[in-house]
């Protein structure tokens, strides 16, 4: 996945002064007052995330509920939970855990266990609508040190997740944090000119999800060619490696994975929005299972009809 920084352009101070004209030897240089550097406003993403502490020559604070923080153009920018203080990084309108170890690789490992840091101190658990590093979770953090290369990293915030009291008390896989990463920039990526069209004589299709285990319900419709919503759902969260497959006829141990892992929390009355993967359309399926991959258990599922 290649995020590339988004450059900016930037304002110089121009201070100029104007001396006396001729004849007059008491004249006063007057002065025009310097133009600011102009303040340019960025996003850190893995969802937008909230709570980060910033700081850069300039500018100081905490990223808001867009994941914003402010910086002049050029400069260098740090984010930390509390003592956990992340790599400098170069300002860009956007800045993922890609940038911040200056990698191209999804895989490196430091880059899956910020997402995993970051997604599993999520005050409520639910990634899809943005992380939020809670104010408890960078106090607890104050006097740590974090190596995000470390191979006992999980032992190493095992504390400080259990003592937040958030939704996880452990940290979620690396596979669930690089999925939700990789959907995450995919989609920003889409934010340019959309290619989802809605052509396929699927889109409007629906259906209702029949409970087959974990009290799992819901609804579900295509809006077009590349999307489909889950509105009203449920799901205990009970069921280890669960995800929402595709299948065709009902048979879903042969489809594919359209959702993040939906383990750690229960749904109550939900929307989850699903975007197709690369290579997959509308006319390789006909319905939606939640699927339990490690037993290849159906807890509940649907047919698409018009």
């Amino acid at each position: 996945m290649n995020i590339k920084p988004i450059l900016v352009f930037f304002l110089v101070s121009i201070i100029s002064a104007c001396g006396g004209g001729s004849g007059s030897s008491n004249a006063e240089p007057t002065s025009q007052t310097p133009t600011p550097e102009q303040v340019f406003t960025g996003r850190f993403v893995d969802s937008v995330v909230q709570g980060l502490t910033y700081q850069t020559p300039t500018q100081t604070g905490v990223t808001n509920s867009d994941g914003e923080f402010k910086y002049q153009s050029g400069e260098m920018v740090t984010f930390s939970i509390g003592g956990i203080v992340l790599p400098e990084t170069a300002s860009a309108a956007l800045i993922s855990p890609l940038d911040v170890f200056a990698t191209e690789n999804i895989d490196d490992i430091r880059v899956s266990n910020l997402a995993r840091l970051l997604q599993s101190l999520d005050v409520d658990g639910v990634a899809e609508n943005g992380l939020e590093i809670s104010a408890k979770s960078t106090e607890l953090a104050a006097n740590m040190e974090i190596d995000f290369s470390s191979t006992a990293f999980d032992m190493s915030v095992e504390s400080l997740l259990i003592e937040s009291a958030g939704v996880y008390q452990s940290l979620i896989s690396a596979e669930q944090a690089k999925y939700h990463l990789q959907m995450t920039l995919g989609l920003m990526a889409e934010e340019m000119p959309s290619e989802c069209t809605s052509v396929n004589s699927k889109v409007g299709y629906s259906g209702s999800f029949q409970t087959l285990a974990h009290n799992v319900a819901g609804d579900a419709v295509i809006n077009d060619d590349c999307t489909i919503t889950i509105s009203n759902f449920y799901y205990d969260g009970g069921g280890p490696d669960v995800f929402v497959y595709t299948g065709v006829n009902g048979d879903f141990a042969n489809g594919y994975k359209i959702s993040e892992q939906l383990n750690g929390r229960e749904y109550n009355g939900e929307t989850l929005t699903l975007k197709l993967p690369e290579g997959l359309s509308l006319d390789d399926f006909t319905g939606l299972s939640i699927w339990c991959v490690d037993f290849n258990a159906d807890f509940g599922n649907l047919e698409f009809t018009p």
